[in-house]
């Protein structure tokens, strides 16, 4: 798989966004510093979501944006952005752990949908994740004994 390895410096926690916009925005900020994707392709999870809803809402509270390849997205990647309180997403969901993906076909795609199936199918990491109170506390989750891909 070429998804590169999360590290500590995909991970962030932010105060809460103003926006589900800009939580996405936010959430996609490690994904454009490092080229895996064009600053359109936050503009294309926004009108996706404003056409289909909020269809990356996984669990209560967790998200995992992410768009088409042909969208703007450049190369593998993953990100992990908590917010200290939840963004009211569309359909009054609110989010507060997003996952950010970008992948270039359906094999990365599936790998880090296996990634997260592992992660959040522990109910006590997934309470974890929702109860982190820094970037510290989701690297210590997401970064634990689990296969990155």
């Amino acid at each position: 798989m070429n998804i590169p390895a999360l590290t500590a410096a995909d991970i962030h926690y932010l105060p809460p966004a103003v926006s589900w916009q800009d939580a996405i925005r936010l959430s996609l900020l490690p994904l454009l510093e490092r080229g895996a994707a064009d600053p359109e392709y936050a503009d294309a999870i926004i009108q996706n979501t404003l056409e289909f809803g909020p269809y990356y809402i996984l669990l209560p509270e967790i998200a995992l944006i992410h768009g088409r390849p042909e969208q703007g997205a450049r190369s593998e990647g993953l990100a992990v952005t908590g917010f200290s309180a939840p963004v009211e997403f569309p359909e009054n969901r609110p989010v507060r752990l997003v996952f950010a993906m970008t992948a270039l076909d359906s094999e990365n795609h599936l790998s880090v949908m296996a990634y997260l199936s592992r992660l959040l199918s522990d109910e006590e990491r997934v309470k974890k994740l929702l109860s982190a109170a820094s970037a510290e506390e989701l690297c210590a989750v997401c970064l634990s004994d689990l296969p990155i891909p």
